[in-house]
């Protein structure tokens, strides 16, 4: 049910003398456009002024006569309302609607397939303390045991990309031409998270702030790549962590589970630090475990 009456007026109010920001889709638009409150206006009748812009005048020309999403945050409260765009001398006008609608709220769906179940202990005082598992799945736009290539990269961010590699490589032992190997493969992935996989503006979600868990971006016998926006990073580097691996596998079992102890060996973030990545270094491994992740990662990786 949307807002209406009284509790549509509260949050004209809150657009017309708060802070909020707004984000704008429509089908011409490959990402959302994201507006401070300095570039928009509303007026008193209820028609909210998407400003010409001095800097770029012809922002907004793809998107007269566009019915244009707008999407908010109200009391932590994702809303949002749709209305045709009309272009005047001001901007882009658009009429608010009788109700704004709240967006769904979408449950998390249920993991599959291979994943982490990272096991943290807070320290909320020195009388207490608690221990929390958070489950990590695999990146769904990335094949987690596939090795990583340059080929994965956009062209545009490769230049950049081998310079980040190559830095990074720098403090490395070079004389062991097979862990340099690994290495390269690692942050060729964490490139490709951080370059190519950050989208500029996102859709808003239901609830502000919501915390989500990492994503695994990478395996390997040795390893794993967690990814994640910067406020929903839960490893620190140097520190160790106990992480139970689910592998799917054929047979009446479905899943092998391989608990492992890591540390944490180096975050990376990217150049606007709103994304990271956590190489995971295995540290402690049971002797039948670790043939099984060398049997596995021979056979799945390519």
């Amino acid at each position: 049910m949307g807002l209406t009456g009284l509790e549509r007026k509260l949050v004209l109010d809150y657009l017309k003398d708060g802070d909020a920001s707004l984000t704008v889709a429509c089908e011409k638009l490959t990402f959302p456009i994201a507006l401070k409150r300095t570039q928009y206006d509303l007026l008193e009748q209820g028609i909210l002024i998407l400003k010409t812009l001095e800097e770029n005048p012809q922002k907004y020309d793809s998107l007269e006569n566009q019915k244009l999403r707008v999407q908010f945050y109200f009391n932590k409260l994702a809303l949002f309302f749709e209305s045709l765009a009309k272009k005047t001398s001001a901007g882009i006008a658009l009429v608010i609607p009788a109700e704004i609608s709240k967006i769904d709220d979408k449950s998390e769906q249920k993991i599959t397939g291979f994943y982490a179940t990272v096991f943290l202990e807070s320290d909320f005082s020195s009388k207490s303390s608690s221990k929390i598992n958070i489950d990590c799945a695999s990146h769904e736009k990335i094949k987690v045991f596939e090795r990583p290539q340059w080929s994965e990269l956009s062209d545009k961010n490769l230049d950049s990309a081998k310079e980040f590699v190559k830095k990074s490589l720098g403090s490395k032992n070079q004389d062991n031409c097979e862990e340099i190997k690994k290495e390269t493969s690692r942050l060729i992935r964490i490139c490709r998270y951080l370059f190519d996989e950050s989208p500029k503006v996102s859709a808003i979600e239901s609830i502000e702030n919501r915390v989500h868990a990492p994503k695994i971006i990478y395996a390997d016998e040795k390893s794993v790549i967690f990814a994640s926006k910067k406020q929903d990073m839960c490893f620190s580097t140097g520190h160790e962590y106990a992480i139970l691996f689910h592998f799917p596998v054929e047979g009446p079992l479905k899943e092998r589970k391989i608990y492992i102890s890591c540390v944490i060996e180096s975050v990376y973030e990217n150049y606007e630090r709103t994304q990271l990545c956590a190489i995971a270094k295995f540290i402690s491994v049971k002797e039948e475990d670790e043939r099984f992740l060398l049997d596995y990662f021979d056979k799945v990786s390519v």
